[in-house]
């Protein structure tokens, strides 16, 4: 006796749903090469530029429009044809990285704050560590693993050989030095570390690492170490994770995989890391933590070094920030003739470190390599930032030194934008500045209560683009123009 069909099933041998024309479009698609638009669907989804459910809908428009590729049907069906949206992504994952070969996260058990609670907790976080991931990459991707990592134009050993041309104190008595031929098997690696915001009311603590030598773009180097976020997150929480990603860097230095765990302890069967014990991470490379970057809240309230506001707010020197301080030590002091700063030395901060983080506890690692942001240092209310905003102030309330302007700064603001994106278009510039406001400068209410600054974050790096350079017979001619 035949199974009777009911409900999805009668509907769709009935040709009623979705389902059964996406099923004889996937029969014609075969043979067909890959689709250019699921692949570049896939690839905002992955970067986090579209959501889930819209790639979705997207795909399920591409179908109903006549396209009959599997991967657009593969997308569109997923949710139940969108029935149910909070499956898309879980289906997405299995379905298109499935195969993906790199490192697994691991999770650690950290003591945080309950959000809602606000009373101790203890819960999962998921971590990436770095060994682990460098293994993964070499041994599955060994093409990626070479861009990443700076094997090509930008080899690593030109690296090191431009820094011990500079003279750099750092690699002096180093720990990888010591080895033979390591200036070709010693990646320099830099960790990062920033806020972002991922709720109204609460951001992440994000810390990632990369390849100084690195041929890919920015996007493509950073890889993940941890996240949490910090209304939850407490002291005791980043040092139990950071417990474990400093001991996965001192194995990355090492270039294998450790034999004892984040304890101390030699490794037992059934864990994780025992068949891997003592094994080269891949081909004897190693990397060492080169650069610590980030901007200075960051180095301050979550790596403990100096706060800006101390006595003592400078790891890098002996500035001092009290009344009276000593003659040339005065951290605002900027006439060189009066500073006499003396700069600690890099052995002076390995035997006596400003902090007890995990970071400055890897050997050959210490406050020397900690590095400002360019970002924050000159576009997040820093010095161009300053700049910027005092030239559109003026503009906008002055017509020339001393004169008004007649009319409203917000109008006169508006035709400045105009100019603008009349520029991007010309220079076909990619990244742009999307709106414009006079409240990202200052206090409309209160124009002159403070200095003008223009707020709005690393957008201010594409308000000014650089423009293409003049052909060498016209350069002079132009300027003289001008």
């Amino acid at each position: 006796m035949a199974k009777r069909l009911r409900g999805w099933q009668l509907e769709m041998e009935s040709g009623i749903s979705k389902q059964a024309k996406a099923s004889k479009a996937l029969e014609k698609a075969e043979g067909l090469p890959e689709s250019n638009l699921a692949n570049k669907l896939l690839f905002l989804w992955a970067r986090g530029q579209l959501s889930a459910t819209l790639v979705r809908e997207l795909a399920d428009c591409a179908i109903q429009d006549g396209a009959v590729h599997e991967d657009l049907v593969a997308i569109a069906q997923t949710g139940n044809w969108g029935a149910q949206p909070g499956n898309v992504h879980r289906q997405l994952m299995n379905h298109f990285c499935s195969n993906v070969k790199i490192a697994e996260s691991f999770d650690v058990w950290v003591p945080c704050t309950h959000p809602k609670t606000n009373k101790d907790a203890l819960e999962k976080a998921s971590i990436f560590l770095p060994h682990m991931m460098f293994a993964a990459l070499g041994q599955n991707y060994p093409e990626v693993f070479s861009k990443l990592f700076g094997f090509g134009k930008g080899t690593v050993a030109s690296f090191w050989k431009e820094v011990a041309k500079s003279g750099d104190a750092k690699l002096k008595n180093h720990p990888m030095s010591l080895e033979k031929d390591w200036e070709n098997t010693t990646i320099p690696l830099f960790v990062h570390g920033d806020g972002v915001e991922y709720s109204n009311n609460d951001n992440l603590l994000v810390f990632s690492w990369g390849c100084l030598a690195s041929n890919l773009p920015t996007l493509l180097s950073h890889w993940l170490l941890a996240c949490f976020p910090k209304s939850c997150g407490k002291k005791e929480t980043w040092q139990e994770i950071w417990k474990h990603l400093g001991w996965s860097f001192e194995a990355l230095a090492c270039g294998k995989h450790p034999t004892l765990d984040p304890d101390g302890v030699p490794l037992e069967k059934g864990s994780v890391f025992f068949p891997m014990k003592g094994k080269p991470l891949h081909q004897g490379f190693k990397g060492v933590v080169w650069s610590i970057i980030g901007d200075h809240e960051y180095f301050s309230n979550t790596l403990g070094l100096p706060h800006w506001s101390s006595h003592h707010p400078c790891w890098e020197c002996d500035a001092e920030n009290f009344t009276p301080c000593t003659f040339g030590k005065g951290y605002k002091e900027i006439c060189l003739e009066k500073q006499k700063f003396e700069v600690y030395t890099h052995e002076e901060c390995l035997v006596d470190p400003w902090s007890d983080h995990a970071l400055f506890k890897l050997p050959g690692t210490s406050s020397c390599m900690v590095r400002g942001d360019p970002l924050h240092i000159l576009f997040c209310k820093g010095l161009y930032g300053h700049l910027m905003g005092g030239i559109l102030h003026y503009l906008c309330y002055f017509e020339g030194p001393g004169v008004r302007a007649a009319k409203k700064p917000a109008d006169r603001l508006a035709v400045l934008f105009s100019q603008v994106q009349v520029h991007y278009t010309q220079q076909q510039c990619k990244n742009r500045l999307t709106n414009l406001r006079l409240s990202m400068i200052c206090d409309a209410a209160k124009p002159w209560s403070k200095h003008p600054v223009l707020d709005c974050k690393g957008g201010i790096q594409a308000l000014a683009p650089c423009p293409q350079p003049c052909p060498p017979s016209s350069f002079c001619r132009d300027h003289r123009e001008v």
